[in-house]
Parts: structure tokens; C-alpha cells; sequence
């Protein structure tokens, strides 16, 4: 949901000329704590100026101050009870604040009076998808992008749906969707690299992390990822550079020493291998298949 519209109806519903210099610090959005100052000499001068506290909801919101964000966007219902804009932006809050029952309220609220609230119907797939609830949250997804067919984000979070529900094949269209709309996100060819594997198609899940990797050099995950997709292939030299250089960028990564360790196992290098499965599993105890490869190795303890 666009704010454009809002800032223009509240400086011309609200600001009289005398006020414009208070009405542009409340609606501008580079600096959370000047738009609460802005914000809230305009609701002392205008107690029923609605969007004032939308805005300074959003501020305090930004700040990471919630109480104060959900009392805004609460004051500003008070004053207009169908105000779709402000029940979205309580939802976002309420999610934040890992209230999702009141979340969902507010985002099924939102989109009963905006049917066209694209926003509104992702924020509340988000959840349900959260939530394991898979066609809730693809349905939702639907109409998101039935609304704005341009939302790569719907197309992401579609896709994660698909995938975790096992459904690859529209999980990787989604996916391609994503990129076919915007070719340098690299979040969309991550994620299709990920179904890709998942899939057992390593060469074209290869050539996504590559493409990952160029536009994000620093990404420890592509790095983790691809070098899997090499120990799955039979080329553990490969596998190995990447573990390393995935290593390399976040020395703590547990998984990048899982991965380490399986392809020191099938080069044979039996103490290296322990070695970083012990450490995986410091790093995070639930590793299962570091588990597995100490048991395998014969030092388990």
C-alpha cells in the first residue's frame, strides 16, 4: 500500500498555510525522530489528523518503539474506524511484536475494506505460510499477485511455499517469474538454486549460486550452498574451495563446517573430518547429519 496518496490528502485536508513547515517534518520519512516531533505538534494543533499518527506510528515503528507505534496506529482507527491504511500498518506492528493472531486480524480487516490492498493479502499469506498452513498462504499469495503482477516478492514467498510443500516444479517457476521481472535480484536465483538442488539438478542449481555469487560477493550462503551442489556432483575439489571461501567470510558458520567435513570424509582425510563435524556441532548441536558423519567415522561420542 502506496503512502503517496496519503501524503497528499492529509497536507490538504490538514495544513493550513501556517502549519506547513510542522506538516512537511511529520510527513517526510529520512528522519523517524523530526517526523515525530513534526507529528506531534500537528496532533496538538489537529487532535483528529489521522494520518499524523499513521505516520508517527511509523516512526516510532522505525525506532523499534512498538507500544507507542501500536497506539498511534490505534488512535488513528479510533478517529476512523474504515481507515485500511492504518489497520495494515497496526498488523505490520503486531507482527513485529510476534502477535500474529492480532496480526491477522488487522491484515483480514485491511482487506475487507481494500479489497485491492495487495500488501495487506502478502503480510497475511506470510503468516499462514509461517504457520504451515501452505494453501491459505498461496492463496493469498494469488491474489497479491493478481493485484500487482509485477510483485516479485508474492512470487518469492509463493514459491517458498511450494517448495516446502514439496510442489518443485511451481516452486522453480515462481521462482523464474521472480528474475524474468527483475534479473538482478539475486534473492529469486538463490532461492531457485536452492529448489534446483533440491531437485537434483546441480549443474543448473551451479549456475544460479555462480550468479549469486557475482552479484554478491560476500554471500558465505552461495558459497555454502554451491559447495554442496559440487559434493553432490562428485567434485570435491570444487566443493572444497567453496566450503573454504564460504569459511572464509563467516568463520562461525556450523553448516559451512558440516559441509567441510563431508568432503573431507570422501577424500579421506579421517581426523579433518571430525575435526569440523565436532565443531559443526558446537556451533549447533542439531546438525544431524554431522551426527551421522562422527558415527560413520567411529567418533561418536
Amino acid at each position: 500500500m502506496c503512502r503517496c496518496w496519503l501524503i497528499g490528502l492529509a497536507v490538504v485536508a490538514f495544513t493550513p498555510a501556517s502549519r506547513a513547515g510542522v506538516a512537511s517534518d511529520c510527513y517526510q520519512d529520512e528522519n523517524p525522530k523530526l517526523a515525530i516531533n513534526g507529528c506531534t505538534a500537528l496532533i496538538g494543533q489537529t487532535p483528529g489528523a489521522a494520518p499524523a499518527y499513521i505516520f508517527r506510528g511509523d516512526a516510532y515503528r522505525v525506532l523499534g518503539e512498538f507500544a507507542k507505534a501500536l497506539s498511534d496506529y490505534t488512535k488513528a482507527i479510533e478517529i476512523n474506524p474504515r481507515d485500511a491504511e492504518a489497520r495494515y500498518h497496526r498488523g505490520i506492528a503486531f507482527r513485529k511484536q510476534s502477535e500474529f493472531d492480532r496480526a491477522l486480524e488487522d491484515f483480514t480487516s485491511t482487506i475487507k475494506i481494500d479489497p485491492k490492498a495487495a500488501g495487506a493479502y502478502f503480510a497475511r499469506g506470510e503468516i499462514y505460510r509461517e504457520r504451515g498452513k501452505f494453501n491459505q498462504a498461496i492463496s493469498d499469495y494469488n491474489f497479491a499477485i493478481e493485484i500487482n503482477p509485477r510483485a516479485t516478492w508474492a512470487y518469492l514467498s509463493r514459491g517458498s511455499a511450494y517448495r516446502t510443500a514439496g510442489d518443485f516444479g511451481r516452486a522453480i517457476a515462481d521462482y523464474t517469474k521472480a528474475i524474468e521481472i527483475n534479473p538482478m535480484g539475486h534473492e529469486a536465483y538463490f532461492a531457485r538454486a536452492n529448489a534446483f538442488r533440491d531437485t537434483e539438478q546441480y549443474e543448473k542449481a551451479v549456475a544460479d549460486y555462480s550468479l549469486v555469487i557475482e552479484m554478491q560477493p560476500k554471500d558465505a550462503d552461495a558459497y555454502n550452498n554451491r559447495a554442496w551442489a559440487y559434493y553432490s556432483m562428485g567434485n570435491p575439489v570444487r566443493a572444497l574451495e567453496d566450503a573454504n571461501k564460504s569459511l572464509q567470510l563467516r568463520p562461525y558458520g556450523a553448516d559451512a563446517f558440516d559441509t567441510r567435513a563431508h568432503v573431507f570424509e570422501i577424500l579421506g582425510r579421517r581426523a579433518e573430518a571430525i575435526s569440523d563435524y565436532q565443531k559443526a556441532l558446537r556451533l549447533n548441536p542439531d546438525i544431524e547429519g554431522s551426527k551421522e558423519g562422527l558415527k560413520r567415522l567411529g567418533a561418536a561420542s
